[in-house]
This record gives structure tokens, C-alpha cells and sequence, in this order.
């Protein structure tokens, strides 16, 4: 039962960064919250043929004390409502704090974890450019793309993700497979960021990106010597394939840094931190951030 929870975990995992571009409607849901529930089955039957847990570590004690300091915060919460819907939320995100935990006990185990992942970042750029090469070329309003069911800024983000993950399999300890899958995600996965158009998660791209250069670096300076002067090519490949309103929006980022707007991002930040000035200790309650910064 244990072998058949760790492989239903891998499912898990490979299906969390596309898993809204396959939802199957009420009762069933997307294809992450499926495998969930079946995975958290199997491990709750495989704890139980084993006899207990495995013991928790300082990282899982950290995690449930930040719980239940959450739900503490329902006492003095300025949205009830809203703190009860994130607990169940946040509730979720602890069980799969706990399954990686009782099911990846070895490097490989984690490894394994991370090459699921990242397998799934590349079905999410694969989705995001079927949904570019679909689209009408002719449309100007359309400069956004993403995989189907997905909002661009939400895969922009699930793409940033995948970088320090490619890097770090990036090791010399794969196979040709495993070095195709994380070599080639870093290309894949930029493009596809630019894709999105998503501004924010252009700036994350950067710097994660500058992040694997510094690690790779250490590893492979004669692969980054010819990834340096590959980047000529890679610019021009990306100017021809890329929409040109797509390469403005991100282009904004300049103009918009000096004025300090982002898209109302840098007033939501200052709402944030006069909220917290008001109540530095205890806050205003978990998801309470509109009610606490009075925002439209």
C-alpha cells in the first residue's frame, strides 16, 4: 500500500501545475483535487498496515504551529467568514506538507518529487502554447496567452516555479532523459512566461532565472559559455514568435517602475503594510487582508 501511495503522490504532483486546464465540474473538480483525495486514502491506509507515523521534523512542527496560530486567529478575526474559508484551505496545504513528509523519506524520493513536478510545468508550457498557436493571429485584443482554464498571471507563476527545480537537477547525477527535461524546461518555460504577458511573474522569471545562472555556473561554465553566445539566437527566435503587444506589455514594466504603479500594486502593498503597522502582533486574521486595508 505504501509503494501505491508514493506513486499516486508522483500523480499529485505532476498534476498540480496544469490541474485547472482538466476540471471535470461539481462534485468531482479539477484533476489535482481527484488524485488527492484518492492519494490521501492509500496513505492513510499505508500508516495504518504500518503501525504510525513517521516522526515529524522541525520543518512539519513549524507548519502546524503556523495552523494553528491561523486558527487561533478566528477570535479576533475583522472576517469571519473569509478566515473560515482559508482555514479549509490552509488545512489542505498542511495534508500535503504531511504526505510529502511521510512518503518521500530518501533523496531519491524527493528527486522523484521534483522531476514530477517539473514534468508537469512542461504540460502546462505545452498548453500554453497550443493555446498561442491556436488563437487568431489577426486579433489584436488578444496579447494574453495561457493553458486553457488558467489565469495567465497564475501560470506565469506555476512556470516560475519550475527554474530552481531544473537547476537543481541540473547536478550531472541524470540520465540523458532527466537532463533534456531539465535543460530544456529553461528555454520552454521563458517563452511561455513572456507568453502570459504577466508582468509580475516576467520579474520572478528574472530573478529566478539569474538564480540557476548563479548556481549552474559553479557546475557547467563551458555549457554556460555556449548558453551565452546561444542567447543572440534564442533573442531572435523569441522577437519573430512572440506577438509584438505581448512584448509591449512586459516592455510597461520600465515605464511603470519609476511612477510607481504596477498596476495598483505598489497602493495594495502600502494598504498591507499600514494594516500591519495597526496590528503588528496578532493581525487581522487569516484571508482578512480587504476587510483589514478597507480595498474596493
Amino acid at each position: 500500500m505504501r509503494r501505491t501511495a508514493s506513486v499516486l503522490l508522483l500523480l499529485f504532483t505532476f498534476s498540480i501545475p496544469w490541474e485547472y486546464s482538466l476540471d471535470l465540474g461539481a462534485p468531482f473538480g479539477n484533476i489535482a483535487r481527484i488524485v488527492g483525495l484518492i492519494l490521501l486514502i492509500a496513505a492513510v491506509s499505508a500508516v495504518l498496515q504500518a503501525g504510525g507515523f513517521r516522526r515529524p521534523g522541525l520543518l512539519q512542527w513549524l507548519t502546524l504551529a503556523l495552523y494553528l496560530w491561523f486558527c487561533g486567529s478566528l477570535f479576533w478575526t475583522a472576517a469571519p467568514d473569509a478566515t473560515l474559508i482559508k482555514l479549509r484551505s490552509y488545512f489542505q496545504e498542511m495534508m500535503i506538507v504531511w504526505l510529502i513528509w511521510e512518503l518521500g523519506e530518501s533523496a531519491v524520493d524527493v528527486r522523484n518529487l521534483m522531476r514530477a513536478w517539473l514534468a508537469g510545468s512542461w504540460v502546462l508550457a505545452i498548453l500554453t502554447i497550443v493555446n498561442f498557436a491556436i488563437s487568431d493571429p489577426g486579433s489584436a485584443e488578444q496579447i494574453r496567452f495561457a493553458a486553457s482554464g488558467q489565469d495567465p498571471n497564475d501560470v506565469a507563476r506555476f512556470l516560475d516555479l519550475g527554474f530552481p527545480i531544473a537547476a537543481l537537477l541540473l547536478d550531472g547525477r541524470e540520465r540523458w532523459a532527466g537532463k533534456v527535461l531539465a535543460a530544456g524546461y529553461l528555454p520552454l518555460g521563458f517563452v511561455c512566461v513572456l507568453l502570459t504577458a504577466s508582468r509580475g511573474g516576467f520579474l520572478a522569471a528574472v530573478v529566478a532565472l539569474a538564480g540557476c545562472a548563479v548556481l549552474l555556473i559553479r557546475r557547467f561554465q563551458r555549457g554556460l559559455l555556449w548558453g551565452a553566445l546561444a542567447l543572440p539566437i534564442a533573442a531572435a527566435v523569441i522577437w519573430q514568435l512572440v506577438p509584438r503587444e505581448t512584448l509591449d506589455r512586459i516592455a510597461s514594466i520600465a515605464g511603470q517602475l519609476p511612477h510607481g504603479d504596477l498596476n495598483q500594486r505598489v497602493s495594495i502593498w502600502s494598504a498591507g503594510w499600514r494594516a500591519f503597522l495597526h496590528e503588528p502582533i496578532c493581525g487581522h486574521g487569516a484571508g482578512s487582508f480587504v476587510a483589514a486595508t478597507r480595498l474596493p
